[in-house]
């Protein structure tokens, strides 16, 4: 039977056949319309969606051990209207959203009746500010900032791409920052109800995050383009976005102001030309699993290589290995490659190699970690001789994995290795593929770079992170000497260049830990961005605004 206090009678219980049809009586009982507690259970969660608190506060929690119901008569009410239209939720939403105790405004002023017998606003003579939940927050950025892109299924995106929160990948020992400093809940539990904190975390991200200044310079752009470059124009409709309403003749006079002045701060020059390194750049991704931080790069990065200058002494011409951990977001939808390391402009005609993943249209399939390689034949002729070395070894998106390649030429095979970061529990993968370029697979002055070739006539950029890269002088035929299982420090002897984008140290990120100093710098794609100060001021102005309480609260 069910619980004595809610039903003293046996259950009636039907056997079936292949069932003792106990599990179908208890369903029965639950979704009957004379059961009191189901249908109040599920209308008191409807009002805590629209209020932030049910009309019974504990709303998984019912009975006298609770708090007892503000309004029992409209709780009983608004069930039976709920059961008379058929358990059908829009009807109780439009019931709720149509009614005046919804339709009130936040900032009535409480009269001295009020402040006596309600001061918390239980019986709510006012709409309750609620604080919008974490994901709210994020995708109205996204909205705001015209970045967003509509999506309808498929599979998850990464929490960086301007997808809504619904669609982001749950990572649980790699949450995304801004959703868990808004209380979002954890996603291997239920919650009846969340948090609403303010805690100087959440401060801290929102003005100084990078995520956040982004989604304000994005705005800003999309603003002035609209605006024509008209600033009266901008300010009405920054306020139109980010609070749904005309700004007033105070704030529009005095966000012009502000406008005014902040672009003729000091240091905000006529039409600056930014050198600095975007804060997007290099992310905090604890999903590496090794140091956390990692270059960030995208078809539209503006920093989307790393260089390495290096002569062909640092470099010679014989066996080498790559080795990196990396996060692939998307693939092309075409047959280019995705460049994790390069030393080749990508052009026929033209000695070089290249370590990545090939995309969708590719004659390798897709997602296959290959090397590419323009050098002498082992024949011995004359010609160049361009070859595909490709691994079979798949690299799935929105994953860590561990990459490596040994390069043997006196013996004519590549042996690769790929892991996945994600799993404690994986297996390192490794296969052994033979290649018939000899040597001389670069020109001299040719810079290695991460993330992007050097030159070419058609872009083959990495979509995602890259972290930990190591290059090292031959082969490393021993598995416990590969970059991933060697503990803190893997600097060796024949390490030309290993590179870990800490932020610890003045130019950590960019900076060689080993002992040969072959510090990167920043590739730039197409000419190096000149910013006016009235976009540099319109981008304060909407960062001002995305960090509002009328942005960030429901009233």
């Amino acid at each position: 039977g069910f619980l004595s206090l809610l039903d003293p009678a046996p259950a009636t219980i039907a056997p079936a056949e292949n069932s003792s049809g106990r599990r179908a009586a208890l369903a029965r009982w639950i979704a009957s319309p004379d059961n009191p507690l189901s249908t109040r259970v599920i209308v008191n969660r409807i009002w805590q969606y629209h209020f932030g608190t049910g009309l019974v506060a504990n709303s998984s929690d019912f009975g006298t051990l609770g708090d007892p119901p503000s309004h029992p008569e409209l709780l009983d009410w608004l069930t039976r209207d709920f059961l008379a239209n058929g358990w059908h939720f829009k009807p109780l939403h439009r019931q709720i959203l149509l009614s005046e105790t919804y339709r009130q405004s936040a900032t009535t002023a409480p009269s001295e009746k009020a402040r006596m017998l309600d001061p918390l606003n239980r019986l709510l003579w006012r709409f309750p500010p609620r604080r919008l939940e974490a994901e709210q927050i994020r995708d109205a950025m996204l909205v705001v900032s015209g970045e967003m892109k509509e999506k309808s299924g498929g599979r998850p995106a990464s929490a960086n791409d301007p997808y809504r929160s619904i669609y982001t990948k749950v990572l649980r020992n790699a949450p995304d920052p801004l959703l868990e400093s808004f209380d979002a809940p954890l996603s291997f539990a239920s919650e009846a109800q969340r948090n609403a904190t303010t805690t100087p975390t959440q401060s801290l991200l929102m003005i100084n995050g990078a995520w956040t200044l982004q989604r304000a310079g994005a705005m800003a752009k999309s603003l002035l383009t609209e605006a024509k470059g008209d600033p009266t124009r901008a300010v009405e409709r920054a306020y139109q976005l980010a609070y749904g309403r005309a700004a007033t003749s105070e704030e529009r006079s005095d966000a012009l102001a502000f406008l005014d002045a902040q672009s003729k701060r000091t240091g905000i020059a006529p039409e600056r030309t930014v050198t600095q390194i975007p804060d997007e750049t290099f992310l905090d991704a604890p999903e590496m699993r090794r140091w956390e931080t990692a270059f960030n790069t995208s078809d539209t990065a503006r920093v989307n290589r790393l260089r390495l200058p290096v002569s062909t002494a640092a470099f010679p011409e014989g066996d080498f290995t790559i080795e990196a951990i990396v996060y692939l977001r998307s693939m092309y939808p075409d047959g280019r490659v995705r460049t994790i390391a390069a030393r080749w402009n990508g052009e026929p005609n033209s000695r070089g190699w290249s370590f990545g993943v090939t995309s969708e249209k590719s004659a390798h399939l897709p997602r296959n970690l290959i090397l590419q390689f323009a050098g002498d034949a082992r024949d011995g002729s004359e010609n160049l001789r361009y070859e595909v070395v490709a691994s079979g070894l798949r690299i799935p998106s929105d994953k860590a994995y561990y990459v490596a390649a040994s390069v043997d030429f006196a013996n004519g095979k590549a042996t690769f290795h790929t892991r996945d970061m994600s799993n404690d529990d994986s297996m390192m993968e490794s296969v052994e593929v033979p290649m018939h370029v000899a040597g001389r697979h670069f020109l001299p002055e040719q810079p290695i770079t991460f993330g992007a070739r050097e030159g070419g006539s058609s872009p083959h950029n990495w979509d995602g992170l890259i972290d930990e890269v190591r290059l090292t002088r031959g082969i490393i035929a021993d598995p416990a000497q590969l970059l991933i299982n060697l503990p803190g420090d893997a600097a060796t002897a024949d390490t030309l260049g290993y590179w870990r984008f800490v932020r610890a140290d003045e130019g950590g990120l960019f900076r060689d830990f080993s002992a040969r100093g072959s510090d990167l710098k920043p590739g730039y794609s197409g000419q190096r961005e000149s910013v006016s100060p009235a976009l540099l001021a319109l981008t304060d102005f909407c960062h001002a605004l995305l960090n509002s309480n009328e942005f960030l609260y429901a009233d």
